[in-house]
């Protein structure tokens, strides 16, 4: 996908797929990242340790200090303890095989990034809610009081 792809096209996605949304069809916001990037065209729930491998396969993370890009995914973590304490998490060390995983960490969201200011998400796994396109400080709003909470952001890898 071109990162270059403007609002427009970006509206017809949610359209397209809000209007492919029916009761039949559970997609979260893990799978919205796989449809955005067209790296798959059937709506699904995808679970969080899926997610963590397309992620790590598809996208390197980048310091939250780098501006943010066109088609960049923030993963909105939590923590049930501070087993990897706040700034440590790096994507390519979750893996099932290391002591300790999940070391206490919670996907609570995902999302792409459109200019910095708005994000295309799915906000919630029911079939009834739809694809969005919204402020980032909405999205971001649910988890800022969350304990142990940390944002993460990758960019997607060039094509070989």
């Amino acid at each position: 996908m071109n990162l270059s792809k403007n609002l427009i096209q970006i509206n017809n996605l949610v359209q397209i797929l809000n209007s492919k949304n029916n009761k039949s069809t559970r997609a979260n916001c893990f799978n919205a990242i796989e449809l955005f990037w067209q790296d798959t065209s059937i709506q699904k729930f995808l679970g969080p340790e899926e997610f963590v491998i397309y992620v790590r396969n598809k996208f390197n993370q980048t310091p939250l200090e780098n501006q943010i890009s066109q088609g960049d995914v923030t993963i909105v973590w939590s923590r049930s303890s501070f087993e990897l304490p706040v700034g440590k998490i790096n994507i390519e060390d979750l893996f099932l095989k290391h002591q300790g995983y999940p070391f206490g960490l919670i996907i609570e969201h995902a999302f792409i990034e459109i200019d910095g200011k708005i994000i295309f998400q799915k906000p919630d796994p029911n079939t009834y809610q739809p694809y969005q396109i919204i402020s980032r400080s909405e999205a971001l709003y649910p988890y800022v009081n969350s304990k142990g909470y940390e944002l993460t952001r990758h960019h997607r890898r060039q094509s070989p």
